[in-house]
């Protein structure tokens, strides 16, 4: 006789014992994707151990809505993993730099206002990049004195978190533990406990456990979590490795974790619907001021590329625009290159009259092959830009994506340019062309500009339907998260002529067009 399913509560995961997969299709497809290039169903969101009959699932969702559904009550573990280290000798150096800060330390901690959120297993704190996530986090540490893991996406943001780490509290180097490599794993799971003592922060990638967790199974990596003495897990970028951050939940019921994120939300649709059912009952704080935060002007200029109708079709796929396809015809139609020389003389005349001679302009373009084809004949146009322009792409050297940050204007794509790309002094970011829908894309490139008085220009083709609905369903998120916008048509009349204009400027080095004065907005 079959068991009946039981439903455990813990600290960061829901299992469900004695389970059969597929005999509960109404929990199941809530965490099911359509593959409509491979026609199949996958899953993210859930795990599914065969051997153990064990469901994995986030402990964000409805409790109720899986009570229901199999018919039975859950069983409520807490805090059944608290056999944590704990230091009362860390200090730290700085206190909150603003009122923002500060509320969202109080809620990190459970203090005052937020007192509820001392009892809860699991926060998430959206703050805008710039605002102090790292800071707060450090500072949680510091406070709660439990040893803590800090999980990224990347490398060089393990290494900018063992700087401020540094840098904000009486920590030395010796204390931290930088993870390599899953052979590290191994060796600090060997060494005598009162060598490991003397760690009180861990730093490690999201690929360096997954490799751990798929060659040795994912138990170990709880099995770490405990040897470790683990209290406090942060996921840096929460949005970002979602099935890799629930991997790491499923297998380690630690005292709290918290997932800091400027974006809580996916780029894909049916993800983020998964990823907000995940994430429904984790506590969240979103600090933002409509009224003091935006820094940066959003400038939309709309043209033409005059597509006939054979080319519209061609640049089309089963599921509406095709990027690539897109893209390849883009950079070899000349109204294209006109309104590029738009943009980029419209930044080159914001960095002269506004800025420094160390502002860069960061310009987005679809795919690895526009970029080869844009660069080439853009430096005809823009000699000047021969020498100071870097590209930041996958098809180039880790050394070489270095010096293209250092570079005054930066090619790159929003794949290339992931949430790890940090440009300093940058003034400028022109999204030359790329046709995406996407929120979170829109939210991320605009959080490329730090400083006040900065712009981002969108150029959009409205010869293509797609081009026009993308651009309309992320007008909301500037609106919200730019300090002004402005759209401005270019009849293909007054493109020829601005384009021809902007030519003429630059072989006779004459002043720079006062571009955002001379045209309609």
């Amino acid at each position: 006789m079959d068991k009946k399913p039981e439903i455990i509560v813990k600290n960061s995961c829901i299992q469900i014992r004695n389970y059969r997969f597929g005999s509960c299709p109404k929990i199941e497809n809530s965490f099911s994707i359509y593959d409509q290039t491979r026609h199949q169903i996958y899953y993210i969101g859930l795990f599914y151990d065969e051997d153990l009959e064990i469901l994995y699932l986030p402990r964000g969702i409805d409790i109720w809505f899986l009570e229901k559904a199999l018919d039975t009550k859950a069983i409520v573990e807490k805090n059944q993993f608290n056999e944590f280290e704990k230091y009362n000798d860390i200090k730290i150096k700085y206190l909150p730099r603003d009122d923002l800060q500060k509320e969202a330390l109080r809620f990190m901690l459970g203090k005052k206002e937020y007192k509820p959120t001392a009892t809860k297993s699991q926060l998430s704190v959206n703050l805008n990049t710039g605002k102090g996530k790292t800071y707060i986090s450090v500072a949680t540490f510091a406070y709660t004195g439990i040893r803590t893991i800090i999980i990224t996406y990347a490398t060089n943001w393990l290494m900018q978190w063992e700087e401020k780490i540094l840098e904000y509290t009486n920590l030395q180097p010796k204390e931290i533990c930088f993870i390599n490599s899953s052979n590290m794993l191994f060796r600090l799971m060997s060494i005598p406990e009162s060598k490991r003592k003397q760690y009180k922060i861990f730093l490690v990638t999201h690929s360096t456990l997954k490799s751990f967790g798929d060659k040795n199974g994912w138990d170990k990596v709880g099995e770490l979590f405990k040897i470790l003495k683990i209290g406090i897990k942060i996921f840096d970028e929460a949005h970002m490795n979602f099935t890799n951050m629930l991997m790491i939940d499923f297998y380690t019921n630690v005292y709290k974790t918290y997932y800091l994120t400027a974006t809580a939300m996916r780029s894909d649709q049916r993800e983020n619907q998964i990823y907000q059912l995940s994430m429904r009952n984790v506590l969240s704080i979103e600090l933002f001021d409509q009224e003091h935060d935006p820094h940066s002007s959003y400038w939309s200029l709309l043209y033409s590329s005059k597509p006939t109708p054979q080319i519209i079709s061609s640049c089309k796929n089963q599921y509406g625009l095709d990027r690539n396809r897109y893209m390849n015809y883009a950079v070899t139609n000349d109204n294209f290159f006109e309104v590029a020389t738009i943009a980029i003389d419209l930044a080159m005349t914001i960095m002269k009259n506004e800025g420094t001679y160390k502002d860069k302009c960061l310009i987005y373009i679809g795919t690895n092959h526009a970029i080869d084809v844009f660069v080439n004949k853009i430096v005809d146009i823009f000699p000047d830009m021969e020498n100071n322009m870097g590209i930041f792409t996958s098809i180039v050297s880790a050394e070489e994506k270095e010096k293209a940050k250092e570079k005054r204007f930066i090619i790159t794509t929003t794949k290339s340019a992931s949430a790890c790309l940090d440009i300093a002094n940058l003034k400028v970011v022109i999204l030359l062309d790329e046709p995406f829908s996407s929120e979170v894309l829109a939210r991320q490139t605009l959080g490329r500009l730090r400083d006040d008085n900065t712009y981002y220009i969108e150029v959009v083709d409205t010869g293509f339907y797609h081009c026009k609905k993308y651009y309309q369903k992320k007008k909301h998120v500037f609106s919200k998260y730019a300090k002004d916008c402005q759209q401005t048509e270019i009849s293909e009349k007054e493109l020829h002529a601005r384009s021809e204009k902007i030519r003429n400027k630059i072989e006779n080095r004459i002043r720079p067009i006062m571009f955002e004065d001379e045209i309609s907005v």
